[in-house]
């Protein structure tokens, strides 16, 4: 996970894994956490390089999606590609997760 911060805003990049593990997903949710602990007040997720995003991660992106939420810190998706798109729209994730293609996070 790398970081770029900017103001209260951060962009985390979201790396591909050929293999997953739960154990990894919480460490992710975990960061993020915080990250909004520490005054974060919007996380970019930059899921750019993600070929191929699966329930597992999603689940995660949701979950830490509310857990950050309690912090009054927003979650956004930065440069999802068509597969995840669908993906947020089938599960209706897409009424709660934004996307945008800029870091600025205009949606």
């Amino acid at each position: 996970m790398s970081e770029v911060g900017l103001r209260k805003r951060i962009v985390v990049d979201v790396e591909p894994a050929t293999e997953r593990e739960d154990g990894d997903y919480r460490a992710f949710v975990e960061g993020l956490r915080t990250l909004a602990r520490d005054g974060y007040t919007e996380i970019l997720l930059n899921v750019g390089g993600v070929p191929n995003a699966d329930s597992m991660l999603l689940g995660a992106i949701a979950w830490a999606w509310t857990s950050t939420l309690r912090y009054g810190t927003t979650i956004r998706l930065l440069h999802p590609n068509a597969q995840l798109r669908n993906l947020l729209s089938v599960t209706k994730l897409d009424r709660l997760l934004e996307t945008t293609d800029t870091e600025n996070g205009d949606v």
